[in-house]
């Protein structure tokens, strides 16, 4: 039985507030706690993301703190956290400034909304309070939160709306990596075969001006990792929203190109395009899948929502789901656990769960994130491994790689079937050589 101060398959509140961060290249992030806070950004810049900048050679990193220590804490003295804002307000290229607090902070009661109106001079650019989250929230609801306060947050001028220009709310750009840039490459293609073209992304690498042109779009297309900000930004341009799940897999990318036709009135061009799309992909795959990856079982340790829809996506070429970890706490929106799902595990109990499923049913491939490679490298036979999701320290691109839409089912069938035959290829040649290569060395617990 494990216990509550066991560390547990989850990342920190924070750590979605500076995923959001990095997203958006002109805003700044104002933490008001000790200045361990800077050396968070190091999960990402460096080793997640390639090219992130949360800090910067000239010493002006887009993540300050306020050497908020306790005693200064108890006594409310906020003089240091004015300060910091008015130096970050002061960078030219700073065009939105978010404000968040440490747990020991926040718990001594501070108002910023009053600390944040005795500002003066007034910054010329917003100065946006996230509401700390530490205690209650994750990694997921960190990165909600961000979006949550930059949709009621940012100012959006009205502008006249074309009905061919749609945006997406709650992509989960967790680095600036071709995987991603393919991926929305990816999207952009499949709405313009509808004719229809995606002129905002929250959140997508672009700065704030990016962000507001939202106000064009006629439709917003809400994925799963924000859906309160994009109810909220439907309301304040009037757009029309639809829900949608996330375009990975064949049959999931076909459902959301349905999707949004009826919501735009263009469902023939859908059908005819997704006729063309599967004529090219499908004969790709047909002739690989019964010797590469039907009757394979699979681990899945990540996010809720990218692993749901990997899951189904696995599914359509063969591939069972042994197990599925997800790396975050069960909230309102978030698939739940199953039979065959964990939610948020201690360390413990996932290491004991994966070495049961590995001696006693087989597995052949995982995908999984960083973290849980430690849990499955640990394994007497590991499976194939892809990495995939936050964070991804060991796997990086350089060129579009998606793994959503058309191409992105490509590509995954491409990465599962590469490294399962890299593992038969490993597998063979310690066969040949009698059991003679060095056995893999246990590593210990994360």
């Amino acid at each position: 039985m494990s216990s509550d101060l066991e560390t547990r398959c989850r990342y920190p509140y924070l750590t979605g507030v500076y995923l959001a961060l990095n997203a958006i290249p002109d805003a700044y992030l104002v933490v008001d706690g000790p200045n361990c806070v800077f050396f968070r950004s190091a999960q990402i810049q460096g080793n997640h993301d390639w090219w992130s900048d949360l800090v910067r050679s000239d010493g002006l990193h887009r993540v300050a703190d306020t050497d908020c220590t306790t005693e200064r804490a108890a006594i409310g003295d906020s003089r240091l956290l004015l300060e910091r804002l008015q130096e970050v307000a002061r960078l030219p290229d700073a065009k939105v400034i978010l404000l968040s607090a440490m747990a020991m902070v926040s718990l001594t009661g501070k108002q910023y909304d009053r600390i944040l109106s005795q500002l003066n001079p007034r910054p010329k650019v917003p100065v946006l309070f996230v509401p700390p989250g530490s205690l209650s929230g994750d990694w997921l609801a960190g990165y909600a939160a961000v979006m949550d306060t930059l949709a009621r947050g940012l100012s959006l001028k009205r502008m006249r709306r074309d009905p061919r220009q749609v945006a997406i709310v709650g992509y989960f750009w967790d680095r600036n990596e071709a995987d991603h840039r393919g991926n929305l490459a990816e999207l952009r293609r499949l709405l313009a075969g509808l004719d229809l073209r995606l002129t905002s992304c929250w959140l997508s690498g672009t700065g704030v001006r990016g962000l507001q042109d939202i106000a064009k779009a006629q439709t917003i297309l809400s994925f799963p990792y924000a859906r309160a900000a994009a109810r909220i930004l439907a309301r304040r341009t009037g757009a029309t929203l639809v829900e949608c799940d996330l375009p990975v897999g064949l049959e999931a990318t076909c459902a959301w190109l349905r999707e949004v036709s009826r919501a735009t009135r263009r469902q023939d061009r859908a059908e005819a395009m997704i006729e063309k799309e599967l004529s090219d992909v499908v004969p790709r795959l047909q002739w690989l899948l019964p010797f590469a990856l039907q009757g394979r079982r699979a681990l899945l340790l990540g996010d809720a929502h990218l692993m749901s829809a990997l899951t189904k996506a696995l599914l359509e070429v063969g591939v069972d789901t042994a197990l599925r970890v997800f790396w975050n706490d069960p909230r309102p929106g978030t698939p739940t656990a199953d039979a065959r799902t964990v939610v948020g595990p201690s360390h413990r109990e996932l290491a004991q769960q994966l070495g049961r499923i590995m001696e006693n049913e087989g597995v052949d491939l995982a995908l999984s994130n960083s973290d849980g490679l430690l849990f499955l490298l640990r394994q007497q036979t590991p499976p194939a491994v892809v990495e995939i999701g936050y964070p991804s320290y060991h796997t990086h691109f350089f060129h579009d790689a998606p793994f959503m839409g058309f191409r992105g089912m490509l590509g995954l069938i491409q990465r599962l079937s590469n490294s399962l035959a890299q593992k038969a290829l490993h597998d063979g040649a310690r066969r040949q050589n009698g059991g003679l290569l060095p056995p893999r060395k246990k590593l210990p617990l994360p």
